[in-house]
């Protein structure tokens, strides 16, 4: 644990501090049945541990623009651009089918579906229902109470699930930073080989990382070629069974995940010697997954290419990837603005609007760096140019 980079967070709260040293506790207390735990599992036990967990505990997560709350900022919480280009995309399913219901992944504060379902209303694009699937207690009780006092007309559409449809269904499956939030496996390139990294014990108590099985069987690391001993990165190997589990019952749709990633030769380059783990407090980034445990937001980039192979091997049919700003332009963020009269608003309103918008599509912010795919299942000819008229890079995959 790096005493100068805490020394340059703020200072958590004395309730905060104690949620963290409990939950350290517990983990300390696995890994001494064991001797270590996956990497995964300390993730899964940081993030999601019952009433101690980043997203299990009450503290806010996500911030709107311009504000110093929570972590992080994701698309949906900068304003209602993003969602208005959302509504557009997937209209035509649901003009098309009245069955139709828009599922999303991980609803975060519910500024999505703040935003989406007044915007598909307007467009006579109504689902059929709007299910949430959302694994935080917390969060769903937030998400509940935001709901129901913002879209008191429509809040009875709104479904919570505690897992995913165990019955046919028909529509759309979304998630926002979803995949990149998913426990996930680091490991290092050894001299015999990928090896994966254990969390354990230092003689101080502390946590450390240490070597644990070869990883010689996954895919992934066997498609990346030579790398110098050493090199660190992640790995997703669960990214299959994830997917599958969600479009089992899924018979008829399109499905699209938005995210930060890399294509894996993009991935796992030579550079990149440290991988892609990235934790978030406050709106500071790092790199140490150590530093209080249960506060922090623990993830990394996502291997594109392994999320394209899990949804073909889920028997979807990719269709699409592409920026975050192709796919708003696509959707027509221009013709948004202009229906917005963006030049005769006033000076206050214009200039947070542009901010939105740029932050959402330039390429030093979130434009580039935020990709999306696409997959359909049976998705009638009518509606597949929901997904086919996008600009594509399935070709760097």
């Amino acid at each position: 644990m790096s005493a100068v980079l805490m020394q340059n967070l703020p200072e958590p709260s004395a309730d905060a501090l104690i949620q963290s040293a409990s939950l350290k506790s517990l983990i300390v207390d696995e890994i001494a049945g064991t001797g270590a735990i996956s990497f995964a599992r300390y993730v899964e036990l940081t993030q999601y541990a019952p009433g101690l967990g980043y997203y299990a505990a009450g503290a806010q997560k996500f911030a709107e623009q311009g504000t110093l709350q929570g972590d992080f900022v994701t698309a949906p919480e900068l304003g209602s651009v993003f969602a208005s280009c959302i509504a557009k995309l997937v209209a035509p399913i649901f003009s098309a089918n009245a069955r139709a219901v828009f599922f999303e992944l991980g609803a975060g504060s519910g500024a999505l579906a703040c935003e989406l379902i007044p915007a598909l209303d307007a467009m006579n694009a109504l689902p059929a229902a709007y299910w949430i699937l959302e694994r935080s207690a917390d969060l769903r009780d937030r998400q509940q109470v935001k709901l129901k006092t913002q879209l008191p007309d429509y809040f009875e559409r709104i479904v919570w699930l505690d897992h995913p449809p165990v019955e046919g269904w028909c529509g759309v499956l979304f998630g926002n930073e979803v995949v990149d939030a998913l426990p996930f496996e680091r490991f290092e390139i050894t001299e015999a080989g990928p090896v994966q990294l254990c969390v354990a014990l230092n003689p101080a108590g502390e946590f450390c990382l240490q070597l644990g099985e070869p990883l010689l069987a996954a895919k992934p690391i066997q498609e990346i070629g030579e790398l110098a001993p050493g090199y660190q990165s992640e790995l997703q190997p669960q990214l299959c069974a994830w997917l599958s589990g969600l479009v089992e019952n899924l018979q008829q749709g399109l499905v699209l995940l938005i995210d930060y990633g890399y294509t894996r030769s993009e991935y796992y380059l030579p550079e990149r010697s440290a991988g892609t783990l990235v934790c978030h407090y406050q709106h500071r980034m790092f790199d140490d997954a150590f530093i209080y445990p249960g506060l922090v937001d623990i993830s990394c980039s996502v291997d594109f290419t392994a999320l394209a192979q899990a949804g073909l091997q889920a028997g979807l049919q990719l269709v699409n990837y592409c920026s975050q700003s192709q796919l708003l332009r696509s959707a027509g963020l221009a013709e948004i603005l202009l229906s917005r009269n963006f030049e005769t608003m006033p000076q206050r309103e214009r200039s947070a609007l542009t901010a939105e918008v740029r932050m959402l599509s330039l390429p030093g912010e979130m434009g580039e760096r935020m990709q999306a795919m696409t997959w359909t299942r049976a998705l009638p000819d009518a509606q597949r140019h929901v997904a086919f008229d996008l600009p594509d890079w399935r070709h760097r995959l």
